[in-house]
């Protein structure tokens, strides 16, 4: 049960941080299983209607109706599972969560597109804060840059 409750935590917790590679492989690995997923569907749904067609169209389309809520779920989950991966890797980046309502200029043609695809590719490239920030400690684990001036008001003595 411990296991489960750390995967859980890693991809349903928007609290900590997400660097660049982890943040990568979380979102190919969305990514690959919505696409196996419509893949898989589409097949199910041909071989439903072939079954179905000389038999009874509407038990086929209810049966296909069924499988479109049981996937839209899946869907919907993987998708929730994106925007906690989201908001962890603009964490990193000391950023705010609600920064990720930039997605939402896609409603935009063309222009909105430009901006959410630029906004992605930051997130994938941008290198995360060094050494902790408002949102916890740095997942490399590197110093911060910044290194108060010894001494008193005039510098080193």
């Amino acid at each position: 049960m411990e296991a489960n409750s750390g995967i859980m935590k890693k991809l349903f917790s928007s609290e900590g941080r997400l660097n660049r590679w982890p943040y990568f492989l979380r979102m190919v690995g969305i990514w690959l299983v919505a696409i196996i997923l419509s893949v898989l569907y589409t097949i199910i749904s041909l071989i439903i209607n072939i079954i179905f067609a000389h038999i009874s169209q509407t038990i086929g389309y209810i049966i296909v109706f069924i499988l479109m809520l049981i996937f839209f779920i899946i869907y919907f989950v993987l998708f929730v599972c994106s925007i906690f991966q989201s908001i962890k890797r603009l964490h990193d980046l000391n950023k705010s969560g609600w920064l990720l309502l930039i997605r939402l200029v896609n409603i935009i043609p063309i222009i909105g597109w430009i901006i959410a695809f630029v906004f992605e590719v930051y997130l994938f490239l941008a290198d995360g804060t060094q050494g902790p920030n408002q949102y916890g400690q740095d997942p490399l684990r590197r110093q911060s840059y910044y290194y108060p001036p010894q001494g008193g008001p005039m510098g080193p003595m």
